[in-house]
């Protein structure tokens, strides 16, 4: 099996950052994102905070490939210039942890919409990780992000559901 091409939104990279397995991404998956998200990762970056170093490190290896998208395609929100480059890049899945903004960004592509948590299980189905790095992963997603039960876990628990 090929790398799938993807799209990430800054939230999805934050949350994979958290989950201490983003390096591993780049063996199953090639990693796009629009100019906006890197703006929006540079800003957090300059936070003095774990997720402000998350972001320093992901930027500074260079695991994505940033895009200039053209002028009528830009937006100022990552999320939806993410939805706009996947569309442009033909991509096989929008990476996107906003999820307030999941519904409306649907109506804009046919691509599927997938969360962090999906990534994080296929690199358990790809057996890059066990099941149980895989879940530890998302527990630290879940505390670094300071989630509180969200769709995110819901939809982890539903994938390692039938394997815990």
């Amino acid at each position: 099996m090929g790398k799938a091409l993807i799209v990430l939104d800054t939230s999805a990279v934050i949350s994979l950052g958290c989950s201490g397995k983003f390096h591993l991404t780049t063996k199953i998956f090639y990693l796009n994102s629009p100019m906006r998200v890197k703006a929006e990762l540079d800003d957090i970056a300059k936070q003095d905070d774990e997720i402000g170093k998350i972001a320093k490190h992901i930027l500074g290896k260079n695991f994505i490939k940033f895009h200039e998208l053209p002028q009528n395609l830009q937006d100022a929100k990552g999320e939806a210039e993410s939805v706009n480059l996947a569309n442009e890049l033909k991509t096989e899945a929008i990476i996107i942890d906003d999820i307030k903004s999941m519904k409306k960004l649907e109506a804009k592509t046919k691509i599927p919409i997938w969360f962090s948590s999906f990534i994080i299980y296929s690199l358990c189905v790809q057996k890059l990780i066990s099941y149980e790095e895989g879940w530890s992963a998302i527990e630290s997603m879940k505390t670094k992000r300071e989630w509180k039960k969200n769709l995110i876990l819901d939809y982890a628990e539903l994938l390692w559901g039938e394997l815990r």
